[in-house]
This record gives structure tokens, sequence and C-alpha cells, in this order.
């Protein structure tokens, strides 16, 4: 295991609660997605925001 990834969380619903807080201090999807090694895209579904406009076009 890789120092970075030592706290990381491990479940979904971990995963979940850890996102919430984050995104209640400030922080974007993008630096969310970035911290746990997630996509944008995932993080925007689990805060349930719509996508991004470039988005919309690829689906």
């Amino acid at each position: 295991m890789l120092d970075r990834d030592r706290y990381r969380p491990r479940d979904c619903a971990t995963v979940l609660v850890v996102v919430a807080e984050l995104h209640q201090r400030g922080l974007s999807a993008r630096d969310i997605a970035e911290a746990l090694g997630l996509t944008e895209h995932a993080m925007r579904q689990m805060l349930g925001e719509q996508p991004a406009a470039q988005e919309q076009g690829a689906a």
C-alpha cells in the first residue's frame, strides 16, 4: 500500500460520508475526485449534481 493511500476510505458508505463532508467544507467535485482517485463524473453523481454541459453532449 502506498503511503498516500493509507487513509483512503475502502467501503461505499464511508466514501459517501467523506464526499459529503469534503463538499460541505467547500471542495469542488473535481478536488474531491482527485483526492479520492475517482472520476469527476462519479463525484458529481454522488453529490447529486447535474453533469456539465460538455458531459451532456457526450452522452
